[in-house]
């Protein structure tokens, strides 16, 4: 479809595709008004060798399986029983943690509907989990960096929400308009409107004709029984058969 039959299809279903447009962006704003605010909050911590490890050389190989593995117990639940002594009573919605690709840091990411609660129980793991290192004679973890409160939800995001509701309400819009005209009924541009024209305007009247004193017929005009009527005075006033 080109452009010009496109316009022509908007502009012609423009009520369905406003109402479609409309709905669309309307559903994201309520989306934005009712939906739950997330917030998140981050925590850092980082390892650092032991003295005696230092001189082994023992700590460049411990790390490189240390700082996965507390990751991974960072967001189980023996963690976060753990931490829940002093953490508030309201539980995470999420608890992220992963090691820095190239460095010896840890950083737990803790999401929570209070801004509040999400820095306090990023806090409270963070202050947990270097009681489970396995290894505290080589390696030993401490926390760099708190957990501040952040007031800037992570989830609803306006700025993206809002240009996706407006690009699927065009698409809706478009689509929609698209699919009613070509629902829509065409007229043939050959057919021709038939009429019935009035009498001596492009038809014959047919009406019965006399063709002698006794015997009818049908013509198609008034003046033909004339002229058969002349016919027949000059044939002695005789009937004179046609065709023959």
């Amino acid at each position: 479809m080109d452009l010009l039959r496109l316009l022509t299809a908007l502009w012609r279903q423009k009520i369905i595709a406003f109402l479609l447009f409309a709905t669309c962006v309307g559903a994201s704003v309520g989306y934005l008004q009712i939906a739950p605010r997330v917030y998140e909050s981050s925590a850092s911590l980082a390892a650092a060798p032991t003295e005696t490890s230092g001189q082994s050389g023992a700590f460049n190989g411990l790390v490189e399986r240390l700082l996965p593995t507390l990751a991974q117990l960072a967001q189980g639940e023996e963690v976060r029983d753990a931490a829940s002594d002093r953490a508030p009573d309201a539980p995470p919605e999420e608890v992220r943690a992963e090691a820095l690709q190239g460095t010896l840091l840890l950083r737990v990411n803790v999401s929570h509907r209070d801004p509040q609660a999400a820095a306090d129980w990023a806090n409270e793991i963070a202050r947990v989990l270097p009681s489970f290192v396995s290894s505290p004679e080589i390696a030993t973890l401490e926390v760099t960096e708190r957990a501040r409160i952040r007031t800037t939800p992570v989830s609803p995001v306006p700025s993206v929400v809002l240009p996706l509701a407006v690009l699927l309400g065009l698409a809706l819009a478009v689509t929609g308009a698209v699919l009613l005209e070509a629902a829509r009924p065409t007229r043939d541009p050959t057919a021709r409107t038939s009429r019935r024209d009035p009498p001596g305007r492009g038809s014959r009247d047919v009406r019965p004709v006399r063709e002698d004193r006794g015997t009818w017929r049908l013509g198609s005009d008034p003046e033909d029984g004339a002229d058969h009527g002349r016919e027949d005075e000059g044939n002695g006033g005789r009937p004179r058969v046609r065709g023959a």
